[in-house]
């Protein structure tokens, strides 16, 4: 998998992110009525987002540590995974990142969250992460991310704060693994 062209994953990144939005329009038109519709895209600041944004990417940041302190790396990455961080710079990831977050949230937070809960929004959270059912401790750290994902969203009704906790996390592990904080080893590689 390693030899497809850094084109060939940006383009099934961008593939899947459309996906995820094609998906959220069709229930925007199906389930949402207007007065949700309007607190999806709702944008206000205050104090307890600041505080929602600086606790929620605090837990998911810690989470992530605990986890690698928890687990080896083979346990923790996928091939994807790797290959992903190997490929791209960070100026790259920032934008993939961003782009991912606010696609997973619109769908998860912002309208599957609505209508049936954190708890069923996180269980279709896992389930979209397909590729990670030979991982069952990347589908759990994926469960507890979305659980407190969805807190942020629900304490502020601010769909941006739960985009930027989102980005905040996976930036975050980025910058930990291009800075050889998170080692990825040839020895993790080969066990993936």
């Amino acid at each position: 998998m390693n030899e497809l062209s850094k084109r060939v994953f940006l383009l099934n990144i961008v593939l899947s992110q459309v996906i995820i939005y094609g998906v959220g329009l069709l229930l925007i038109s199906t389930i949402l009525d207007d007065i949700k519709l309007y607190h999806l895209f709702k944008f206000g600041f205050n104090t307890e987002a600041l505080v929602v944004i600086i606790i929620g990417s605090g837990l998911l940041v810690l989470l992530q540590i605990i986890f690698h302190k928890l687990f080896p790396n083979e346990k923790l990455f996928d091939e994807l995974n790797v290959i992903i961080m190997e490929k791209f710079g960070l100026k790259e990831l920032f934008i993939i990142f961003l782009s991912g977050s606010i696609a997973e949230e619109f769908l998860f937070r912002g309208i599957i969250q609505s209508e049936l809960g954190i708890w069923i929004a996180s269980i279709f959270f896992v389930i979209i992460h397909f590729r990670y059912y030979k991982k069952l401790v990347i589908l759990l750290e994926v469960f507890l991310m979305s659980i407190i994902l969805g807190f942020t969203y629900a304490i502020t009704s601010l769909l941006w704060v739960a985009i930027i906790c989102h980005f905040i996390v996976n930036y975050s592990t980025a910058l930990l693994i291009k800075k050889g904080y998170i080692k990825i080893t040839e020895e993790t590689k080969s066990a993936i």
